[in-house]
């Protein structure tokens, strides 16, 4: 099914259909580092009594495959505290828009024997079970920090009961932001181009207060690239709650590491898609027809939150970044293209920014590649600020 889909793909590239670049049909097993997503979803049973509740939890893992994947085929993940196996999950992969993917809500995870308590650093192995050849291999080693919380059960004279809560810690992925020219559909005259990136918005906000775009292309202001509020949205995040009894009164508190999609109503091509009728028409600002350095960014109140640089070749598409292209860089979808990020030294919409853990690692462990331009960039980031997560109350234990 796989190769009859890259034969498609190939016959419309031929006559002239527009792809995106790297879309090429992908001999190797491609994972994508930037859609994975990890949670931890925990089961609480009340007890009665001075007795806290009982929390085990389960891991729940979103993530995709692309190039040589069929039906039948699926991931394991085996999860790990030090050589101890602590659990061992099989998920099948469903194919979606020509990609092999996990969800978060999949029933696969959800498997009464898997009861988890272990907290600090985990080890998932993430393996590729490729059903027709009955072979496996791992795909990727990644290092989790799951935090132990606490939550309020009750307060019995005077006395706070608490329980635990486990959640996975995303500090390492705001290093992690790229660019996708999107493939058009099948009446777009061109493809769209989004971008990604993490953010830790303060408690329950899933947005930005008011967020606008500004974009300087080779240095002088395109004031044709500028967009309003409607610029951004959050698309999944990673929760952690701080409940909490100050005095009498309860305060709950949340954290959480938010992916953001930055929709910049730009298109991208160099021909017109064939299949398009010809009364459809976009004024849009067509990157592809603009080659330059780009610098774009996202502002929160008049402030900025991100900066985003990138560059467009004569070629009508991005520029790689060596975070992509050097050896162990990061993996993309076909299409995408890694981002250097700038942060600010203090940014009041969000709650913490760790740069050791920005520095050390991304998608949750993976190294970042040993490169003089890659080094330059993270060397360059502003100190931590703020906290990613809460502090334990007051007689927890």
């Amino acid at each position: 099914m796989v190769r009859r889909s890259l034969l498609v793909l190939s016959l419309l590239s031929s006559l002239g259909f527009l792809a995106p670049p790297g879309a090429e049909a992908q001999d190797e097993l491609i994972f994508d580092d930037a859609f994975l997503v990890i949670q931890l979803e925990n089961e609480v049973t009340a007890r009665s009594g001075r007795q806290p509740s009982e929390v085990h939890y389960r891991p729940q893992i979103r993530l995709r495959f692309f190039g040589p994947v069929s039906s039948g085929d699926a991931v394991k993940i085996r999860w790990r505290k030090g050589r101890r196996t602590l659990a061992e999950i099989r998920c099948p992969l469903q194919s979606r828009h020509g990609d092999w993917r996990t969800g978060l809500s999949q029933r696969c995870w959800n498997r009464d024997e898997v009861q988890l308590t272990a907290h600090g650093d985990i080890t998932a192995d993430v393996i590729f079970v490729d059903d027709s050849a009955d072979e496996e291999r791992t795909i990727r080693t990644l290092q989790v920090p799951v935090g132990r919380y606490w939550a309020v059960d009750r307060t019995i004279r005077g006395r706070t009961i608490h329980s635990p809560r486990y959640q996975v810690r995303g500090d390492d992925l705001l290093g992690l932001s790229y660019i996708w020219f999107r493939e058009p559909g099948n009446t777009d005259p061109y493809g769209d181009v989004y971008l990604y990136f993490w953010a830790t918005l303060a408690n329950d906000d899933t947005n930005y207060r008011d967020p606008s775009w500004r974009c300087t292309r080779d240095g002088e202001l395109a004031p044709e690239l500028s967009v309003g509020d409607d610029v951004v949205e959050s698309l999944t995040d990673i929760r952690v709650t701080d409940d909490q009894m100050r005095g009498r009164s309860r305060e709950t508190t949340h954290y959480a590491w938010r992916l953001m999609w930055v929709k910049p109503e730009w298109i991208w091509g160099t021909e017109r898609n064939p299949r398009a009728p010809s009364t459809v028409s976009n004024s849009r600002y067509n990157i592809s027809e603009h080659p330059g350095e780009y610098v774009c960014q996202l502002r929160n109140e008049g402030e900025m939150v991100r900066t985003f640089r990138f560059t467009i070749t004569e070629e009508g598409t991005a520029a790689p970044h060596p975070a992509q292209t050097a050896e162990g860089g990061v993996s993309l979808r076909p299409g995408a293209f890694f981002v250097e990020t700038g942060f600010p030294r203090r940014n009041g919409a969000e709650t913490s920014f760790d740069r050791d853990a920005v520095r050390r690692s991304v998608a949750f462990g993976r190294a970042w590649p040993d490169d003089p331009a890659v080094r330059r960039w993270l060397q360059g980031l502003p100190p931590s600020f703020g906290r990613s997560e809460p502090r334990p109350p007051r007689g927890a234990r």
